[in-house]
């Protein structure tokens, strides 16, 4: 450990003021996860600090931004009205375009999408920009691009994975983890009405530790650096996936972590019969390892994570009393309706 002491302490050895920083805090990071593996818990916080500071210093977090890009896809996105309630056409076509009646079938094909709870975006992703140009055309929302959109999907997704492993250029299904997607669960539901969504769930704090120990880069991470900033994250994420279960109620199946380690065939029953996927003994054989230590890492740092524990409080205990129950979970255990 000598020699990344003397790195901690020495750097004059990095070039250019930008390069420098990032070269600096990932050190940084690697310090700190050097100083875990040797039980230096106290070291290891400090250099981690010290590395998440540095980024925040030339990549700040705009909440303000952040919540505006949440609200804006909220309002685009309404709630479809009862069929008693429709005023005219226009929420008759939004109900059914919610339904996915518009949307592209393949028979031979089914996409499945595993999104996760976390992953900020600094403006809608370029679909959803476009889809608000839709609305907002005089003569409504043309059905037939809904359809061409979730055509236009599908053929990537087949093609990357032929590209990626001929064998397998003829599959049945076809998985897409890019967990921002969390973001475009509506826009999926309207031109893919036949996909299968994943949502990924662990402890908010588990969570929350975790990302504030990766070395993240891009313009879509900035709020990994600060504790406050990931709780901010979370939340918001959280009222994106509690929209999407209004809107779409049954279509998301939550896959908690806490569940996987308790009883692992029993939430991948869930997963398989949720997606229409076969069951067979060997789907328990693959995937990463699941440990039950991760559980609940966050308490042995508690108190210096009181800045990302405080605001996520309520859904702390919520998420809890659900995770490792072994219950099958189409909505989030945590509303904000349970706040009030």
């Amino acid at each position: 450990m000598d020699e990344w002491l003397d790195l901690a302490e020495r750097w004059t050895w990095l070039d250019g003021e930008l390069k420098g920083k990032l070269d600096q805090s990932a050190v940084g990071y690697a310090l700190a996860a050097a100083y875990r593996q040797q039980g230096r818990h106290e070291d290891a916080w400090q250099a981690l600090e010290e590395a998440n500071a540095v980024r925040r210093t030339f990549d700040p977090y705009m909440r303000v931004d952040e919540e505006d890009s949440v609200n804006q896809l909220l309002r685009t996105f309404q709630l479809p009205k009862a069929p008693e309630q429709f005023e005219n056409e226009t929420d008759a076509v939004w109900a059914a375009l919610l339904q996915g009646r518009w949307g592209f079938r393949d028979e031979g094909l089914r996409p499945i999408f595993v999104v996760g709870s976390i992953g900020g975006q600094s403006a809608l992703p370029p679909q959803l920009s476009g889809l608000l140009d839709l609305l907002a055309a005089e003569g409504g929302l043309p059905t037939a691009n809904i359809t061409a959109a979730g055509n236009r999907t599908l053929v990537r997704m087949r093609r990357q994975v032929g590209e990626k492993d001929e064998a397998k250029a003829g599959a049945r299904f076809v998985v897409d983890r890019m967990l921002p997607n969390l973001w475009n669960i509506g826009f999926i539901a309207m031109s893919l009405p036949d996909a299968c969504l994943l949502h990924v769930e662990r402890h908010p704090a588990d969570q929350g530790l975790s990302c504030y120990e990766q070395p993240f880069e891009g313009k879509f991470t900035r709020w990994s650096f600060n504790l406050s900033d990931i709780a901010h994250q979370v939340l918001l994420m959280q009222r994106v996936a509690e929209h999407w279960d209004a809107l779409a109620p049954r279509r998301v199946l939550h896959v908690r972590y806490e569940d996987l380690v308790r009883d692992r065939e029993q939430v991948m029953r869930l997963v398989t019969q949720h997606c229409g996927i076969p069951w067979d003994d060997v789907i328990l054989k693959g995937g990463p390892q699941l440990h039950a230590q991760r559980v609940q890492r966050f308490r042995a740092q508690a108190h210096q994570l009181e800045p990302l524990l405080r605001p996520l409080r309520q859904l702390i205990l919520r998420y809890e009393r659900t995770a490792g129950a072994g219950r099958p979970n189409f909505a989030p255990p945590h509303s904000h309706a349970d706040e009030c």
